[in-house]
Formats: C-alpha cells, structure tokens, sequence
C-alpha cells in the first residue's frame, strides 16, 4: 500500500504547488499500479487488492482533498483527471478481468476388473494448472489400493503429472482427487480487431521468438489430430481472405456446434479424426480435436485444453433463479475438452465448441498439449486384470459468494 503518511509527517509539504503535489501522487500511483498488475500471477496478489482497495481510494481522495485541491486551475484539474483514471485503474483491475468464482472440484476414476491385477503403474493429469486467472489453493489426491510409489513431475508442456504404481493384487482401483480453485474469467477479446489469419501463418513459420516458437510446434499433426486438405476445406468458409484470426476461430467453432451432434455412444478413443468430419457426430474430445485438425491444416496453431466444466444445479434447485444463472455445460459431470488457438495480440485464445462459447468462469483448466494423448485425465499400464470396465464422476461445484462489505 502507498505510504500516504510520509506526506502527512511533512508539514512543508504543503508550501508545494498543487500540480506539483498532483504529480507526485500520480507517479506514486503509477508505481503502485506496476507494482500491482506485475503481482497478478500470485494469489497474495488477489487478496492483497481485496483487503486494501477500499482504504487505498479513500487514503487517495482523503490526500487529493487535503493536498490537491487547493485553488486549482487548468492545469491541475487536467491533473486530477489523470490521476483519477490510474486510481481507478487500480482499483477496477480486479473487476475488469471478470468474476471471481472458487470451486470445489472432485473428480473420481473407478476400474473394476473381471480378474485380479498383480500390478498397475498410472500417470494422472488431474492437477489444474496454475494460470495468471486460475490458482489452486489446495488439493487431494487419493487411491485404493494405496500405491507404493507416488511421485510428482512436470511434463514438457508445463502440465503437473502424477505417477501412481500399485504393486499389490487388487480387482479394483479408485483414483480420486479433491481440489479448491480460485478462478476468474478472462478479459473479454475484440474478435474483430486480431490479426488476419493468413499472416498469423505465415509469421509462425519464421518468427523465431519464443512465445512464437511455442506456438509453432502445435501446427504440426499429432497422434490423434491429422492435417489434410479435407479438414482445410472444412474450415475455409471461416477464413476468407483476410478475416480476423479470432472471428474465423469463434466462427469455425459455432459451425462444429451447429453442423455436428453430441452423441456419446458414437465414437471411441481410436475414432479418426476425419471419420467425425464424415459422420457429423462424436463428443467434446472429438469435436476439440476437428477444430484443431481444421486450424492446423491452415497453418494456425492450435492446442488441446483438457479440464473441468461446471456441474449442473442439483435437482434441489432446478428450475429456480440459479438455474438460469448456473445453467448447465455439454459435458457436464466429466472431464472436458476444448480449443486453444494462438493470437499475437490476446496469447492463447480459448473456445469450446461443444458449448459454442468462448470460455469463461465456468472451465477450469487441467491440462494442455497437443491432442488427447498428451494431457488424458488417467493412463497406465497393468499386468493381469482380464476385461475392465471404467467409471467416471466429476462434481464442480461454486461456493457461496462472500458477503459484501
């Protein structure tokens, strides 16, 4: 917080002009604001301008009153204006950036084997990563039978990852974990004024800086996301000579939405890609990973988003106000999948075409990288077991807002 009270303890102070005054609480304002946006990765950040953003603008107008406001002219009340917009830079930051929702999230994988298993190894991506917009303050992770090794690390594209190995006979395995995470929506983008596509393409191909060197390796077809001149076509009607990256994208997107069903019974892990393209149907793994086929196919990088969705109201409160304030997602009640594409003005760009949307408050990030193989929520091997069956649950769930002040 500004240290108002140096300017207190100096009773010379006052003998100061007051342009000279205003200057110098906007260049300690300024300083603060730097100061501030630089802390916005940390979650001490948040809660730094939750207790101090009230007291800061009151301290501020208090100082602007006493010391700002004597016998002004032209000159200072430009001044004044200046500083009024840092001040509420500042203090509106938090607002601009969207809602602020924490949720708790439980997420529980069950197999049941028709023969005992005499060992299984496991890698579990089931941490949601920490992002500029998302923390996670706690989390939990359980299994049954209790593994003999349990070890953290972080993969190439930055995911946590968790290795599970269970070395006892076992004819089931529950893999449960229980987090809280802190999330805020993302500022909203203008769709219209990114840059054209085409010359996204072409500068990912020869830009050698690192933000673009990153996006360039998701241009590349992948074991589960082909590029062929199919998927290209199917995107092309979004891209017109020209158009906005982010409009084409939002576009392509709505087209998946509208033009293909949501049918879980329709296709499986190994579906191909352009088999979805023909059949017109699948699920939000496979409609993730036809947009991303079509962008890449262009030249436009994109990345698989795995993640969680929130729940649907419980039946308590269908049909009441909270329904329509926390309607319920496609894809629901299980991990999620969706689309991140790069543009140079807004980084990555996430757009979930399962839901039709641009994602917000409502998708907690788990995971991401090339397609489903890089980022799946539960994957191992085991010796024994027979047949299997897999049981999936997730639960997202808001918690009450705060009270206000």
């Amino acid at each position: 917080m500004i240290h108002t009270n140096t300017i207190r303890s100096r009773p010379d102070a006052l003998a100061l002009p007051a342009g000279t005054r205003l200057d110098g609480a906007l260049l300690l304002l300024s300083a603060f604001t730097g100061l501030v946006m630089e802390g916005m990765t940390r979650a001490l950040g948040w809660t730094f301008l939750d207790i101090g953003r009230r007291l800061e603008r009151a301290i501020q107008m208090v100082e602007l009153l006493l010391h700002g406001l004597v016998e002004p002219g032209p000159r200072e009340w430009r001044r004044l204006e200046n500083l009024l917009q840092v001040a509420d830079s500042v203090m509106t930051y938090r607002s601009r950036q969207g809602a602020r929702v924490i949720y708790r999230v439980r997420h529980e994988t069950l197999y049941l084997y028709s023969e005992p298993v005499a060992t299984s190894h496991n890698e579990v991506h089931l941490m949601p990563r920490a992002l500029p917009r998302q923390s996670l303050a706690n989390l939990e992770l359980r299994c049954d039978p209790t593994p003999e090794t349990v070890a953290w690390h972080r993969d190439y594209f930055g995911n946590d990852v968790v290795f599970i190995a269970v070395n006892e006979p076992h004819e089931r395995l529950v893999i449960r974990t229980e987090s809280r995470v802190d999330l805020r929506a993302p500022a909203p983008i203008d769709a219209e004024r990114s840059p054209a596509w085409e010359a996204v393409a072409a500068r990912v191909r020869r830009d050698r800086a690192p933000a673009w060197l990153e996006a360039f390796e998701m241009v590349f077809p992948s074991t589960y996301v082909p590029v062929s001149e199919a998927l290209a076509a199917y995107a092309r009607p979004s891209f017109a000579s020209r158009r906005p990256l982010a409009a084409g994208a939002i576009e392509l997107a709505h087209r998946i939405h509208t033009e293909f069903r949501y049918d879980p019974a329709a296709t499986q892990l190994a579906t191909p890609v352009e088999e979805v393209l023909r059949q017109r149907h699948g699920v939000c793994q496979d409609f993730a990973q036809l947009m991303i086929g079509c962008l890449r196919s262009l030249g436009i990088p994109a990345r698989y988003v795995s993640g969680y969705l929130r729940s649907a109201p419980p039946p308590s409160e269908k049909g009441s106000a909270k329904e329509s304030a926390d309607g319920a997602f496609v894809g629901a009640e299980a991990s999620h999948a969706w689309v991140s594409f790069f543009c140079p003005e807004n980084g990555w760009v996430d757009v979930d075409p399962t839901n039709d949307l641009v994602p917000g408050e409502g998708h907690v990030v788990l995971a991401w990288g090339r397609d489903y193989e890089d980022v799946s929520p539960v994957k191992g091997v085991r010796l024994g077991g027979g047949g299997h069956e897999m049981r999936v649950a997730v639960e997202v769930r808001a918690e009450p807002p705060a009270r206000a002040d």
